[in-house]
């Protein structure tokens, strides 16, 4: 994407000033993939992630994710210890990092947390940051889907993240 993006970048000065592109990084868009960006600074640029952490929460009983037992249900918030033991049983290694210096119930630290390289990178090239995709799958009972956009929601406004929500729609 990095390459593709510059001759967008170097193109038409008449019209770039008004064109935004939207730059995310590996694994699906995630903070992850943001640390490993090598861009040159735009003012156009607009720096993404997708958050859909904790992962067991957030799909469960998701048919496209084939290592999650379809019958799984889990409650949010929950212990950082319970969605550890969880994330381990069904996704192996993947995904535990996330609950790295994590104890306890979770609450909106977890994602203020979890975003904090996402901002370091925006930070450095001074750039905005927006979530492109995050929410919860409708197999989640609603009070702990509630619970989850309250958190999620409370570490935007106070990293001051812009957001766009994904309704997993259609997609089962």
């Amino acid at each position: 994407m990095e390459q593709d993006s510059k001759p967008y970048r170097k193109g038409d000065k008449k019209n770039s000033a008004r064109t935004k592109i939207v730059i995310g990084g590996i694994f699906n868009s995630s903070i992850y993939g943001l640390t490993l960006l090598d861009i040159d600074w735009d003012e156009n640029i607009v720096l993404t992630f997708h958050c859909y952490n904790p992962l067991v929460f957030t799909h469960q009983g998701a048919g496209w994710v084939d290592r999650l037992d379809k019958s799984y249900r889990t409650k949010f918030p929950a212990t950082a210890e319970k969605l550890l033991a969880d994330s381990r049983k069904y996704f192996g290694e993947d995904f535990i990092s996330d609950f790295d210096g994590i104890t306890g119930m979770i609450d909106s630290g977890f994602f203020v947390k979890m975003f904090a390289d996402a901002v370091k990178v925006a930070e450095k090239l001074e750039l905005p940051l927006y979530c492109g995709e995050y929410g919860v799958i409708d197999r989640a009972d609603p009070e702990s889907t509630l619970n989850w956009f309250r958190m999620i929601n409370e570490a935007f406004e106070q990293l001051h993240i812009a957001r766009a929500v994904w309704s997993y729609k259609e997609m089962d």
